[in-house]
């Protein structure tokens, strides 16, 4: 795969690209300095950075000579107290549709399409983040007493996120609720599949999605009770990872009270060498045991990719306590992972950390140029003695 540096990447949204978003979503109304702009450019530096991000962090990074050439600000200085009014009043709309623009963007870039099997994979889950109940006035209820939570429910199309909801109502502590909604509100294509966990359990659902001619894989809790209607497939000792395949059956799913849903559903149970027992359900018949078990073994990505940003993007606690700030700071960081993510694909990164690491470190070097070239210095021989990342011509 052709190889890509930070240059090009960031090519890709040109600051035109992003002025115009600006003028549509009308934020720069009544802004002296912050614009949209320089607020995108100050998030990205300020996530990519990661460790204990703050809004003093934000306006040290803010009033840095580094960050001064990069944004081409000025010499206007911040405080934190700015920044923080900035994310509470900025609407977060801007960055939403930033996301999704440079979502789509670089879905070209990494060519995101069908696999080997001539499918799409789209990867569904959630995550909490919470602190305490008395900096964060509304939220979930889940966990410790003190705390409350806001969920994330995130897809990935192939390994980039393309969608997300936020839940901060009690009722979404249920998968059924926050997973379940933001699943039936996908659309997609024939050759595309869904995949979610165990988390949705409610037979509506399933029904729905059905209905919907939607293909989904998904995973059953092992006391889910079920009516076998007949063998779809003799599979019995057929390995696939560390799984053995026990079964292959067309079944009928019962529901609270008794019932039973009445659309048939394809299930196929396997053990691991622990004997555990995984139950794996779908609406797909087109596609062996094997191959089915195998979509679902995917669903791991999007676990990895939470892990990604809030270890490295450090998602796991609020920067703004305003609904309005965590939105942005929300699709901020979900931008700057695409970024780091299209990264580490096209230079064959094998870890997220390393990506990262290089990722900042050619940023850095592409500044000390434009910082070279501003005083006059010697490009050349700063290429050549201290840059040790960044590709130039």
């Amino acid at each position: 795969m052709e190889g890509i540096n930070v240059k090009q990447i960031l090519e890709i949204i040109p600051d035109e690209f992003i002025e115009k978003l600006e003028k549509n979503c009308n934020i720069n109304h009544q802004v002296k300095k912050m614009s949209g702009k320089v607020m995108f450019k100050l998030l990205l530096m300020g996530i990519l950075d990661g460790d204990n991000l703050t809004q003093r962090t934000l306006a040290s990074i803010y009033n840095s000579p580094e960050f001064t050439q990069y944004a081409d600000k000025g010499e206007q200085q911040t405080r934190h107290t700015t920044i923080s009014d900035r994310l509470i009043n900025m609407d977060y709309k801007f960055f939403e549709k930033l996301f999704e623009e440079i979502s789509k963007k670089f879905e070209k870039v990494l060519k995101i399409g069908a696999t080997k099997m001539k499918v799409v994979l789209k990867r569904f889950d959630s995550t909490l983040v919470g602190i305490s109940e008395k900096l964060l006035k509304f939220g979930i209820k889940a966990g410790s007493p003190d705390e409350r939570h806001i969920k994330f429910t995130v897809g990935l199309k192939g390994l980039l996120p393309n969608k997300v909801s936020v839940y901060e109502e009690q009722k979404a502590s249920s998968e059924d609720v926050a997973l379940g909604e933001t699943i039936l509100q996908e659309t997609t294509s024939k050759n595309q599949i869904l995949l979610f966990d165990r988390g949705v359990q409610k037979r509506e659902t399933y029904s729905k999605l059905i209905d919907k001619n939607t293909n989904f894989v998904s995973r059953l809790r092992q006391n889910t009770k079920y009516q076998v209607i007949r063998q779809n497939k003799e599979v019995e000792g057929i390995k696939v990872g560390n799984l053995v395949l026990e079964c292959d059956e067309i079944v009928k799913l019962y529901g609270k009270g008794g019932d039973i849903l009445e659309k048939e559903l394809r299930l196929i149970k396997a053990i691991n060498q622990k004997n555990e027992v995984f139950l794996f359900i779908t609406n797909m018949y087109n596609f062996t045991a094997e191959e089915i078990t195998e979509f679902y073994a995917r669903r791991w990505d999007i676990e990895v990719f939470f892990r990604f940003i809030k270890q490295e993007f450090g998602f796991s606690h609020f920067v703004s306590r305003s609904k309005n700030g965590i939105m942005n700071m929300l699709y901020m960081t979900l931008i700057t992972s695409i970024l780091v993510i299209v990264y580490k694909s096209k230079n064959s990164i094998k870890s997220y950390k390393e990506a990262k690491r290089r990722f900042i470190a050619e940023l850095d070097e592409l500044i000390l140029i434009e910082l070279a070239i501003a005083i006059g210095g010697d490009v050349d021989l700063l290429k050549k003695k201290y840059l040790n990342y960044y590709k130039y011509s």
